[in-house]
């Protein structure tokens, strides 16, 4: 009987043993990790914030970005000469040869049969027709998505002057004729258009100041 209450307290005695062992151990563990954390905490405090990367804040250069076809050249004056009929979608102007009053797409600049036409602005040849009514016409296309339009020419053109050709501002394209049917009455001259993003525009918008005062006058009186 003795026995057997010995191993009994033998064994709560090693289970009470254990158990002091693994509260001890566990305070321990806690103790450590307490500490670890102040010595984590003082060594960033002595080390500083590490700092931010840098934000790239350098403005843009519209200049990299910027598409340079977008840009609409300058024009000169296509033709030396008297501006006798202004470009007016609104207010309509006396046609000679049809007797009437109609709106007119262009400017026509009066200069004798032969004088040369020349391109407006840098560009390139993206049509050639022989319009029933307007006569031989050439047209360019320029950057800002623009387009000048060159009627009542001679059908000779200009040495080089085909669709797909390169021409610069002032180039020769070819020469007054007297082509346009629907305007066969009028003295010779230049019909010249312009249309920019696809609308017609009023070309005197766009020659410079200085072409226009060089090579163009004006005259008003056809309107009366």
């Amino acid at each position: 009987m003795e026995n057997k209450n010995e191993q009994k307290n033998r064994k709560s005695d090693h289970r009470k043993a254990n158990r002091i062992l693994y509260i001890a151990l566990a305070a321990v563990i806690c103790a450590g990790a307490v500490v670890c954390g102040i010595l984590l905490s003082r060594t960033q405090d002595k080390q500083g914030t590490p700092p931010d990367l840098p934000i790239d804040v350098t403005p843009i250069d519209p200049g990299q970005t910027e598409d340079p076809t977008a840009v609409l050249p300058e024009f000169m004056a296509p033709a030396v000469g008297l501006v006798t009929k202004n470009h007016d979608l609104t207010q309509l102007v006396f046609w000679n040869t049809t007797t009437d009053w109609r709106v007119h797409h262009g400017i026509d600049i009066s200069a004798a049969l032969g004088d040369k036409v020349m391109a407006a602005a840098d560009g390139k040849v993206s049509e050639i027709t022989d319009d029933p009514l307007m006569g031989t016409s050439v047209f360019i296309s320029h950057n800002g998505n623009a387009v000048t339009v060159y009627r009542n020419l001679n059908p000779e053109l200009a040495e080089g002057i085909e669709v797909g050709a390169e021409v610069r501002c002032g180039q020769t394209i070819g020469c007054i004729g007297e082509t346009a049917v629907m305007e066969v009455a009028d003295e010779p001259h230049l019909h010249f258009e312009m249309r920019v993003n696809g609308e017609e525009v009023d070309p005197m918008d766009f020659i410079s100041a200085n072409s226009a005062a060089a090579s163009l006058s004006r005259d008003i009186s056809y309107e009366g």
